[in-house]
């Protein structure tokens, strides 16, 4: 979450990202921020939860779909693993394009939604997009 998006100034959806950047250091699972190109830095509030993890790494992206992105840093390196638990806001641009360029070249991989730490443009969709990923293979948690 970056701060020149709107949905960054809703504190339950920063909450709850928080809650699972903790779980995944306890867990000792890796951390990747796709941040957009010329948009800021992650949240303070949530880097400092990251702060110190060595597991934590960031890629930018310079439009909606951050897939080719993340496949590039993972041919870099390959040690993440093969489920990804995925937060962040406008889950209908950024996070619908993402996740669905990744599941199309990742096909062993389990790809996770945390149905409260997601944030769409217009939320009075949101449980009509959860569904429809649902129905395309995408685990909602």
């Amino acid at each position: 979450m970056q701060e020149s998006f709107p949905a960054a100034l809703h504190q339950s959806l920063r909450s709850n990202i928080g809650k699972q950047i903790i779980l995944a250091k306890r867990r000792q699972a890796p951390i990747l921020l796709v941040e957009y190109h010329n948009e800021g830095s992650t949240l303070p509030d949530l880097k400092s939860k990251i702060n110190g993890y060595k597991g934590c790494y960031t890629v930018t992206k310079k439009e909606d779909d951050g897939s080719t992105e993340i496949l590039g840093f993972l041919a870099e390196f390959p040690r993440f693993v093969p489920t990804w638990r995925v937060c962040g806001i406008h889950l209908d641009c950024c996070v619908w394009d993402t996740i669905t360029g990744l599941k199309n070249n990742l096909k062993k991989t389990n790809i996770e939604i945390v149905r409260d730490g997601v944030h769409p443009n217009n939320f009075k969709n949101k449980t009509k997009l959860l569904s429809t990923l649902k129905r395309k293979g995408f685990n909602i948690r």
